[in-house]
């Protein structure tokens, strides 16, 4: 179970069923690594303050209109800082377990700031936008 105790929720939506998170990894090609689809089973997204993790229901748009697939191949964008910044994780397909931050306008690799080693202690830390 998920501690979201450091995490002030304003809007949280109830667990996901599976066949709705496999049918987005499937139209974004992509498997989730398995935080992530801890993180569905307990919480379809949230809204806190200025940080928002999208429902699954709105990851293959948010995807597709910032063009992840293209400029961070294997990457997915799960959240946004409400201030033009994207969040993003690795698919299941890589050992990287890192949860990065970067500019709806320069997605790109090259631009990533790591703001957590792992996604699921990122999450019970608070979701820091910055590492200290």
């Amino acid at each position: 179970m998920i501690n979201f105790g450091n995490i002030e929720l304003l809007v949280e939506r109830l667990p996901v069923e599976d066949a709705c998170i496999r049918a987005v990894e499937s139209a974004l090609q992509l498997p989730f690594p398995e935080g992530y689809l801890q993180f569905f089973k307990q919480i379809n997204g949230f809204d806190a303050n200025f940080l928002r993790l999208y429902p699954v229901d709105e990851l293959v748009e948010r995807n597709l209109t910032y063009e992840v697939g293209q400029y961070c191949p294997n990457f997915i964008n799960i959240g946004d800082d409400g201030g033009g910044q994207a969040i993003l994780i690795k698919s299941a397909l890589f050992e990287d377990t890192n949860v990065y931050l970067v500019g709806h306008g320069v997605m790109s690799p090259d631009f990533m700031e790591i703001i957590g080693n792992d996604f699921l202690t990122w999450l019970e830390s608070g979701c820091p936008l910055l590492i200290e």
